[in-house]
């Protein structure tokens, strides 16, 4: 699957893919809680709201385009 293929789906396939995903990292602030998660070969990023914990913001990323603040967690990942 490509970061395409993802992006075209409706919010259930989404949500059943990144539930059946690998979990890579997790970080919050005092807003809101954020998981990467790997598919295929690119990762997805969610962020939910720690108030209102049902909304969430998806965004996806190649390995090149992936925030700075992860990098630090593909070592472990890959070392699995």
């Amino acid at each position: 699957m490509t970061i395409e293929e993802f992006n075209n789906l409706n919010k259930q396939e989404k949500t059943t893919l990144i539930f059946d995903a690998v979990k890579v990292a997790e970080r919050s602030d005092a807003f809101s809680k954020f998981e990467l998660f790997s598919i295929s070969s690119f990762f997805v990023e969610t962020k939910t709201s720690k108030l209102y914990l049902h909304k969430r913001v998806v965004t996806t990323y190649n390995l090149q385009d992936l925030p700075f603040i992860y990098t630090g967690c593909l070592d472990s990942f890959w070392n699995k």
